[in-house]
């Protein structure tokens, strides 16, 4: 087939899976992914809010939701459960607060990044180890941000009472089981 047929072949497909996803959704509400879930500490955010791949909240794109997928929100029934504090809440819209920058350093971060990308090409000859070195400075800069805020989640986490994490940890248990269930199989190892 030429690349020319097969484009539209392939943006018609998408836009069908995500129709069927978002009809899913809406035939079993309740039922799956919600719009925001926490991850297992140390491995990323603790809030994340994207479905599975493919199958998000709204269905759209490859982690769902229109808006950055990992935008750090805990969905507000867990947060009615959580009976939270004034002190805790003001330690969880901190650790919200933090994710949102993130994002928006990220994005600058990017901009600045792609700049000395793009100076490095215009050299002649390319010199690769530079920009090796860019990319190892770039991700020292992304871990040193999100271990900031990881350190924000932790702290949230740990003015938790003991019922309260039992809340929390039944949500992290629910939103891995959600996402197991929409992931391929682990391939054995030889």
């Amino acid at each position: 087939m030429k690349q020319s047929t097969i484009r539209p072949l392939l943006a018609g497909l998408a836009i069908t899976a995500a129709a069927f996803s978002v009809a899913a959704q809406q035939a079993a509400p309740g039922q799956g992914p919600g719009a925001g879930g926490m991850m297992a500490p140390g491995s990323g955010s603790m809030m994340q809010g994207a479905g599975p791949a493919g199958a998000g909240p709204q269905g759209m794109g490859p982690r769902g939701g229109a808006s950055d997928p990992h935008a750090g929100e805990l969905p507000q029934a867990v947060i009615d459960q959580l009976a939270l504090t004034p002190d805790q809440k003001v330690l969880l819209d901190a650790a919200q607060k933090a994710r949102s920058d993130l994002r928006a350093t990220r994005t600058a971060g990017r901009a600045e990044h792609i700049k000395a990308m793009e100076a490095l090409y215009a050299s002649d000859p390319v010199d690769p180890r530079a920009m090796m070195a860019l990319a190892k400075q770039e991700r020292a800069r992304m871990e040193a941000n999100m271990d900031a805020v990881q350190q924000k989640w932790l702290t949230f986490w740990d003015s938790l009472t003991t019922d309260q994490k039992k809340v929390a940890s039944a949500y992290l248990k629910s939103r891995h089981a959600d996402r197991g269930q929409h992931m391929p199989p682990a391939k054995p190892q030889s």
